[in-house]
């Protein structure tokens, strides 16, 4: 016989609660000096100094050396879609855009550049890349690549996700597992489809979440504050739905706008799985 559990007995709400004496504690160590993230800390100097430099905006490949000198030797690829961001400040404005390396770089040796104004989509400027522009592409593993341009080489490490479900996740009958994704906010998703209500929905990675505090909104419902993610707590099967996202986030096209544009596209022939047959003969939506 089933005993539902109270909300503050359940498991899953328990690590819940820990979160906040954690986050103390991550606080401590940051003002203290002991936590160091490079290119954490960002100031207003470099901000206005930026700002008040010039950039031809209208040369795409000029920008191209421009982003590509900064970049490191080496860097990691968060979102499984494989668009490293960026954003910079130049001509009294604030631009952002991203380096992707589609999934098949591998075989096309190129990789897709674009950038606009923060605040202005038709501003987007998009170049495919490669030898003819003096870019050549490399793969060097299934995740691994290396870019060479204006003799400088930079290695882009892919976010190789495992895909199969946590140990212990729960999954309805009628759910199919798609996969597991990563957005440009540093959240992981589970990307599930339900042939019960022709839908996909996503899941939040409990093995991927690094413990940051959430607020609770109603005693089914939690937020996390730093993303305006919004989750439904389900305590049956120990499990945090996305039920929703920061409406201004998704028209500013932020970091913040949910996982929906980052999909698993380098582990699996995504398209195939699309085409499920469902109950009412409805076409999939989200």
């Amino acid at each position: 016989m089933f005993m539902p559990r109270s909300r503050d007995s359940h498991p899953i709400v328990k690590r819940f609660c820990r979160v906040s004496s954690v986050g103390l504690v991550a606080l401590a160590l940051i003002s203290s000096g002991f936590v160091h993230a490079e290119g954490r800390i960002q100031f207003n100097e470099t901000f206005i100094r930026g700002l008040r430099s010039t950039q031809d905006m209208n040369d795409k490949l000029g920008v191209f050396a421009q982003v590509f000198a900064e970049l490191p030797t080496k860097v990691f690829v968060y979102p499984t879609e494989n668009y490293y961001y960026f954003a910079f400040t130049a001509n009294g404005q604030v631009y952002s855009g991203n380096v992707r390396l589609s999934p098949d770089a591998w075989m096309t040796h190129r990789i897709h550049f674009a950038y606009g104004e923060n605040r202005e989509a038709a501003s987007t400027q998009h170049i495919c890349l490669g030898p003819e522009h003096g870019v050549l592409v490399e793969a060097l593993g299934a995740f691994r690549y290396r870019v060479s341009f204006a003799d400088k080489r930079v290695e882009f490490q892919l976010n190789e996700l495992p895909q199969t479900l946590p140990q212990g996740f729960q999954q309805l009958p009628w759910e199919i597992f798609l996969g597991r994704s990563m957005d440009e906010s540093g959240i992981g998703f589970l990307l599930m489809y339900s042939l019960a209500y022709d839908h996909f929905f996503w899941v939040l990675d409990e093995q991927l979440w690094p413990d940051w505090s959430t607020q609770w909104l109603a005693p089914s419902l939690q937020k996390h504050p730093g993303s305006g993610f919004v989750f439904f707590v389900d305590l049956d099967l120990e499990r945090r739905v996305l039920v929703g996202v920061d409406r201004s986030e998704v028209l500013a096209n932020s970091y913040f706008d949910g996982p929906f544009d980052q999909l698993p596209d380098n582990f699996m022939p995504l398209q195939q799985n699309l085409w499920v047959p469902s109950g009412s003969g409805r076409a999939p939506s989200v």
